[in-house]
């Protein structure tokens, strides 16, 4: 979780600078987003608080940055000034307090964060969110959950350092000592615990784990008194701090004090953290760990929309291989078909009703039972086998086929498995999109992926260009291939500009064909015949020497009135002869 109660400490103590100043307003940017404003006359101020997911931010935001903003919250507070800012119950949460209310900001995260309009006394009055009832106290809600208060030993056969440690912390004298700065965030206990054991060796090793409850007399005052001195001094260190270093940890990341991480390579390892950026404006930390932490996990949503096709589809055509080689062998049961209709139409006669089922001498002399429909004679049995056993080996025969193909689908949906696995921005997400819609083994339809899900991330021009096969050019220039006719007025009609450059084979059937250009002259020579030669790939003459294709500033196609799918008038035109590769 990127706050914690240590980093609201410190924002409590740089949002100080607002006290005095006026409320201006209080907007939502979206959703789960609020920005306060605040003036002096002389400057403006703004905080911003964001949830997302269950991460919770809260910082100063550049006044310089331009959102939009829409309903306005807590209009109570206009013109009102700040009297006081500080943090409460030394926990996750800030309050601003005015002259006529105060407004509680929580910051907990995990569905518990919220923004409250009090009154002095904390009496509920507004939530932003509605996840705290109205006209509760939040100040006696807080309370009941104040880990402060708990005592979390009770009769237990031996203590864990952390246990000893907490047994320590709630002495007495500890209460009210702001505990939760060091022994409510795991990574900043570890930190302080491993630091502890490094300065005082010989404490570290006695308050080990297991300590068996017969020796609970460490617990002595010496000891409670070099950890207690020990605890703050290194806390007055922590609240003094002045550089952070934001870090990435799992799915998430962590904002730390630099005191904390400096010498503790051993809990870096530990939590496999990685750092990502070091500033002294705390601020700047938590915005961009939280804008980091929303991307991360909008790039993770977006490749699970993925991730399950993928799989889905994978089992099942191998499933189909498997049962090929491992079900029942088709060419097998084909020619059992076709014996049994030998066997039938050889009996003399063959032209009688024999029930359910027959008995018969093969040729070598052994007896076969054999099912019949015994509402038509033998003959007819026999002719019924016949085209059982034919429609069988021409499954067979299919499947056949269907095995390298299913083998080649198979292989690509490893890669693209794998591509997906290394994908970390939006860009290398939508060249993944784009190949997976030009694939012809695997598309959309296979992978039932929602269209209107695409339709969020891709606006309707690059939506259209993913409807047609793509192919790199030299030099930059793409070119894009119709698929059938429907396909090609979508392509010549909708997609293509007036000074894109249109492609077609002259007098034979084939794919329209569009080089995307930005100027208002031809692409260079080459550029043209590596276009021509796909064009002429997708075309009826892909199989002769060399084929005449006609190009043309897409400007100078019309699509006559009332003309068939694909069908198109070219008012001036190019040819060149080439001979039709894929290869290019």
């Amino acid at each position: 979780m990127l706050i914690n109660s240590l980093i609201v400490y410190h924002l409590a103590n740089d949002f100080k600078k607002l006290e005095g100043m006026e409320f201006v307003s209080c907007n939502q940017v979206d959703t789960n987003s609020l920005l306060f404003v605040f003036t002096d006359d002389l400057e403006v101020n703004q905080i911003e608080f964001k949830i997302a997911r269950n991460e919770t931010a809260l910082f100063m935001r550049d006044n310089n940055n331009s959102q939009t903003l829409h309903t306005m919250f807590f209009k109570e507070l206009n013109t009102d000034i700040l009297q006081n800012v500080f943090q409460l119950n030394n926990d996750r949460v800030i309050v601003l307090e005015f002259i006529s209310y105060k407004l509680v900001i929580i910051l907990f995260g995990y569905g518990k964060s919220d923004v409250l309009l009090v009154s002095h006394n904390y009496e509920i009055l507004k939530s932003f969110l509605g996840r705290y009832q109205l006209n509760d106290n939040f100040k006696s809600l807080l309370n009941l959950t104040d880990l402060d208060n708990k005592i979390l030993i009770t009769n237990r056969l031996a203590y864990t350092k952390r246990e000893v440690i907490d047994k320590l912390c709630f002495k007495s004298e500890f209460q009210n000592k702001r505990l939760k700065y060091l022994f409510y965030n795991e990574v900043i206990f570890d930190c302080f615990t491993n630091i502890f054991d490094v300065n005082y060796i010989e404490l570290g090793n006695v308050i080990t784990e297991p300590v068996d409850k017969s020796v609970a007399n460490i617990l002595d005052n010496n000891i409670f008194n070099t950890f207690y001195n020990y605890y703050l001094e290194y806390l007055e260190k922590l609240e003094n701090c002045t550089l952070w270093t934001l870090f990435e940890k799992e799915d998430s990341y962590i904002a730390l004090p630099n005191l904390l991480v400096a010498d503790n390579n051993v809990i870096i390892k530990k939590y496999n953290l990685k750092e990502v950026y070091t500033s002294e404006n705390l601020n700047l930390i938590i915005s961009n760990g939280f804008y980091k932490f929303i991307k991360y996990i909008d790039i993770k949503e977006k490749i699970a929309l993925y991730e399950k096709p993928l799989e889905r589809i994978l089992h099942k055509n191998q499933k189909l291989i498997d049962n090929f080689w491992n079900g029942i062998d088709l060419n097998n049961l084909a020619n059992k078909y076709k014996y049994f209709a030998d066997l039938l139409i050889s009996l003399p006669n063959n032209k009688i009703k024999s029930g359910n089922s027959i008995k018969i001498m093969n040729y070598e002399n052994e007896e076969v039972e054999i099912e019949l429909d015994g509402k038509i004679n033998l003959i007819d049995n026999a002719q019924k086998y016949y085209k059982k056993s034919n429609k069988t080996k021409k499954e067979y025969e299919r499947k056949v086929l269907d095995i390298p193909v299913l083998e080649k689908k198979i292989e690509l949906i490893k890669v693209l498995q794998l591509r997906l696995s290394t994908i970390n921005n939006n860009k290398e997400l939508k060249v993944f999109e784009e190949d997976i819609i030009n694939y012809d083994l695997i598309n959309l339809k296979d992978l039932k992926i929602d269209n209107n899900q695409l339709n969020k991330r891709l606006n309707p021009s690059q939506m259209l260009g993913l409807k047609f096969k793509k192919f790199e050019l030299k030099n930059g220039f793409v070119l894009f291939v119709g698929k059938d006719s429907d396909n090609n007025d979508e392509l010549t009609t909708k997609f293509a500009k007036p000074n894109d450059i249109w492609l077609h084979s002259k007098d034979l059937g084939g794919s329209h064909c569009i080089i995307k250009n930005n100027n208002k002259t031809f692409p260079p020579k080459e550029i043209i015949e590596q276009a021509a030669e796909i064009c002429a790939y997708y075309s009826k003459g892909r199989n002769s020497k060399y084929v005449p294709v006609l190009y043309t500033f897409k400007k100078n196609v019309v699509k006559p009135k009332g003309a068939k799918s694909g069908a198109v008038r070219v008012n001036k035109e190019e040819v060149i002869f080439v001979t039709p590769n894929l290869s290019v």
